[in-house]
């Protein structure tokens, strides 16, 4: 299991990302700049800005994001799991990666096997529920 997932952005501001963040989870007092859902006092992922792309990608997975349309993000936000919410952790993580890629033209590393992101266009921000077929889904490897 992956500790954290990197949601990769290559044309949107901080504020149009801050605002939908904002639909899906509760901002903490960390300067408005970190978010955790479900809610600060039970959250099972804490969402921040990431800024290591530089430092931690090497040659071979910056290629990967070149690759994708767009390019090099503009921004990355860092989804981290609550390892000791297990489970529930990994599929929060994974619907509010889906959400953000829904929403933006993005990509997302799962920290673990590729690089992912949507084929078709659904672009409707939204808490649900529903998983996203396999078909919709395009592997970057």
């Amino acid at each position: 299991m992956a500790e954290s997932i990197i949601v990769h952005f290559s044309s949107v501001s901080p504020n149009r990302v801050a605002n939908v963040l904002g639909g899906m989870a509760a901002l903490t007092g960390d300067g408005g700049t970190v978010w955790q859902y479900p809610s600060p006092e039970d959250h099972t992922v804490t969402i921040q800005f990431y800024d290591h792309l530089h430092s931690e990608y090497d040659p071979e997975e910056m290629q990967r994001l070149l690759d994708i349309p767009g390019g090099l993000p503009s921004i990355s936000r860092s989804i981290e799991l609550r390892r000791s919410r297990a489970n529930a952790a990994v599929q929060d993580a994974g619907e509010i990666a889906l959400q953000l890629i829904r929403a933006f033209d993005g990509a997302v590393d799962d920290a673990y096997s590729a690089i992912w992101a949507f084929d078709s266009e659904p672009k409707a921000c939204r808490r649900t529920t529903k998983t996203v077929s396999q078909s919709r889904v395009k592997s970057l490897l």
